[in-house]
């Protein structure tokens, strides 16, 4: 082997050696290295990456609303029930789009928190809606039905009184408004109105709204929703998007014990590394927190994605979930499907549960004409990436319903043909699923790990082969070393005295001359410097000849040039092949390792051998 080549094969060897090296420190290291950039990337702080997405959210929002049209309002007296069950006509979707941005009160560096608003602006898009804001809508009356379940545990006088009022401005079961005025308009109430002006000790729940709208005093409103207190993730990544306080408090005062424990998401972000575990979010419009349980793997624009909804044990009661007794705020816990959340609405007899009462105990669907629940359309589902715990999409629909029950201290209620209905008002969906502005950072961390881990592979098997060429190169080596010494001591084969060889003489004269060339890394002669005619080998002419052809190459050389004539046999030929190795191994003199000169052939033999030559 010549000094370049033992050059090349020490490179190769330490090439192959660093890349099998470092591949399989980067597949073992790459996760943690990943965890670590990606923890710096999301937390919270003024100026980091995620700050900017959090506080403007980028991605389209929207808010669909649908309407139930009580079509046989003036029939709810009739006592054939067939003709007083209500009968309901959803109306919509009316759709808005959601601008929210955050307004920052407070950076808390001393718990890792941030203490913010949000300010929540919906603008009308009516090329994507069903219908016209001005149209009408009958539905129950909430103003009067809530009066009467706010006062159901007061004293005979203030029951009284307020019956006298309902007479006089002749409060009736039902309402109709404009679609407008009952999403965000909101409408009078005469209620309302002598509400404001009756003392506080009278009124055992505090109105603070002049007229009624299911979203009225929201649309633009930066306190609505309260005061939230988020963990920024910085001090410990593990608390990082959950809430902390909400309105300055982490236990709110609408549920009894545990459940009125605030905790969970804020629902801007969710725990890094989300495994198959339920996760829980905090909604202020429901002032509690809600469990979603995981459903299936997702995958939207090439991310994928775990999808957590909300199942039928979300809105369980204490009846098959006992744990869930404090939920139950104004006494007795609703059918299983609804939860009752009339503590959180000022009073109002409000409960919540699944467009259509998906999920519901039948007997909320029994009681009225209309529900056609929807798997498909009416669940509740977060679809997130699970590395980060960025949602990828959102689908919250929720449905408000109104407890209208027989009161016999009030003329409109005590003639109700039924004893309680769970009346279906309305119902909304927000959706949000991320676009272009972040799409592709999230797809990135989504793919992020698997292109490390593949490339740390590619490395290390890069690595891996060349050292594995490298030995399978040397191993040939050896083979052939050993092949050419069987060859150099094969039994002798006569050469013909002829010009020609035939063709398996041909091969025996190749693969001698291959085993010199082999074992002592020359090169042949080329045409102009064959010695045809040499008696004497040894002779100084010869020498002289040799050393002028390559001077400049090779300084000085002992050169022992053979001539193979066509009476050489295949015996005596190998024999002076051999006994020229052994000369030149002895006496050869190279200058600086230089290749030694070739070893010139008689002209005879080379045409024999002219396609190796």
């Amino acid at each position: 082997m010549t000094a370049r080549q033992s050059a090349a094969a020490i490179a190769a060897t330490v090439a192959g050696v660093v890349f099998s090296v470092f591949g399989t420190f980067m597949y073992v290291l790459w996760p943690s290295i990943f965890n670590s950039v990606l923890n710096s990337r999301l937390i919270l702080a003024p100026g980091s990456s995620s700050f900017g997405l959090w506080e403007v959210t980028p991605i389209p929002m929207y808010i669909e609303f649908y309407l139930f049209n009580w079509t046989n309002a003036d029939d709810v007296y009739d006592v054939d029930r067939n003709i007083s069950k209500p009968k309901l006509v959803e109306l919509g979707p009316f759709v808005f789009r959601e601008h929210r941005k955050k307004v920052i009160k407070e950076w808390c560096d001393d718990n890792s928190t941030i203490t913010f608003l949000q300010n929540r602006t919906w603008y009308f898009e009516p090329e994507l809606s069903k219908g016209s804001l001005d149209d009408l809508v009958t539905t129950v009356n909430v103003p009067g039905i809530t009066a009467a379940f706010a006062l159901r545990d007061a004293g005979i006088f203030y029951k009284f009184a307020l019956a006298a009022a309902m007479a006089a401005l002749r409060t009736k079961v039902h309402t109709t408004k404009t679609v407008r005025e009952f999403i965000f308009d909101g409408y009078s109430d005469p209620l309302l109105n002598l509400a404001s002006i009756v003392p506080a000790s009278v009124v055992p729940v505090s109105i603070p709204f002049d007229k009624f709208g299911w979203f009225y005093s929201r649309n633009g409103s930066a306190t609505y929703d309260g005061v939230f207190n988020m963990y920024t993730g910085v001090s410990d990544i593990s608390k990082f998007g959950k809430i902390g306080e909400w309105n300055y408090m982490n236990h709110t005062h609408f549920y009894d014990s545990y459940c009125g424990k605030v905790n969970g998401s804020a629902g801007e972000f969710f725990n890094p590394y989300q495994d198959k575990s339920p996760i829980s979010l905090f909604s202020s419009d429901v002032c509690r927190t809600l469990t979603l349980s995981y459903k299936e793997p997702t995958v939207m624009d090439g991310i994928s994605g775990s999808r957590y909804w909300g199942d039928d044990t979300m809105f369980d009661n204490k009846t098959t979930k006992p744990d869930n007794w404090c939920f139950c705020p104004s006494g007795d816990c609703p059918p299983n499907g609804a939860i009752d959340v009339s503590s959180c609405k000022f009073g109002a007899p409000a409960f919540i549960s699944f467009p259509h009462f998906f999920h519901g105990d039948p007997s909320y669907r029994e009681a009225v004409d209309g529900m056609h629940p929807n798997p498909s359309f009416h669940q509740l589902f977060i679809d997130i990436e699970p590395r980060s715990g960025i949602p990828l999409q959102v689908s919250a629909a929720l449905q408000i319903n109104i407890l209208v029950e027989r009161r016999h201290e009030y003329g409109f209620l005590k003639n109700l043909p039924f004893e309680k209905i769970y009346f279906p008002c309305i119902w909304f969906r927000q959706t949000a699923q991320i676009d272009e502005s972040i799409g592709p950072m999230v797809r990135m961390v989504s793919n992020l790990p698997s292109i490390g881990s593949i490339a740390s592979l590619v490395i290390l098997s890069t690595g891996l082969s060349i050292i594995v060429i490298l030995g399978i190169c040397i191993m040939t080596r050896v083979c052939k070393r050993d092949e050419d010494s069987v060859v150099l001591n094969a039994s002798p084969t006569p050469i013909p005295t002829s010009a020609g060889i035939n063709n398996a003489r041909t091969r025996s004269m190749k693969s001698l001359l291959h085993a010199y060339f082999w074992r002592q890394k020359v090169l042949p002669c080329d045409e102009e410097r064959v010695v045809k005619t040499m008696s004497n080998g040894n002779s100084a002419s010869a020498k002289k000849s040799m050393i002028n052809s390559y001077n400049g190459k090779i300084q000085s050389v002992v050169i022992t040039p053979i001539t193979l004539s066509s009476e050489y046999s295949y015996d005596s030929a190998a024999a002076l092949v051999q006994n020229t190795i052994r000369s030149r191994r002895s006496s050869q003199i190279s200058n600086k390792g230089e290749e030694m000169a070739p070893l010139c052939i008689d002209q005879d033999v080379k045409s024999g051998v002219a396609d190796y030559m």
